[in-house]
């Protein structure tokens, strides 16, 4: 078996990759998670975004395996040929369970802030006098 070339995968978080193709996935396995029983679905106590940027940074590595993973007594290839399906799914049902970020409320802030700056700094040029402001 030759080596391979360890690829660097970038650190980038869950919540920043996720598109409509992660939703897209989701609605492609639904059927398939509510033909699930009970007993069939586990607890998971994991960060899932780490969890999908492991499985998405593995999938094209599993992939170049394919043929020597069929010779596995129990292993279901056509569910692992679907990895990175079941990595967006598992990412967008994630975020999709998170509670609100509170993101939105920082930005309004941030745009009430600006605003109110921009009225101190006119007000504090009215009351020194100053007329215009030269960089050199």
């Amino acid at each position: 078996m030759a080596a391979r070339k360890k690829q660097k995968q970038a650190s980038v978080p869950a919540r920043v990759r996720v598109t409509g193709e992660a939703q897209k996935a989701l609605r492609e396995i639904a059927d398939e998670l509510a033909a699930l029983e009970p007993e069939q679905v586990l607890y998971v106590n994991t960060d899932v975004g780490e969890a999908v940027s492991i499985a998405l940074g593995a999938e094209p590595h599993i992939a170049t395996y394919t043929e020597e993973l069929r010779a596995l007594p129990g292993l279901e290839v056509s569910k692992l040929s679907r990895l990175r399906t079941y990595a967006l799914a598992a990412a967008f049902a994630n975020l999709a369970a998170q509670p609100r970020s509170r993101r939105t409320d920082l930005t309004a802030l941030e745009e009430r802030c600006t605003a109110v700056k921009q009225k101190l700094i006119v007000a504090a040029f009215q009351h020194s006098g100053i007329r215009s402001l030269e960089f050199t």
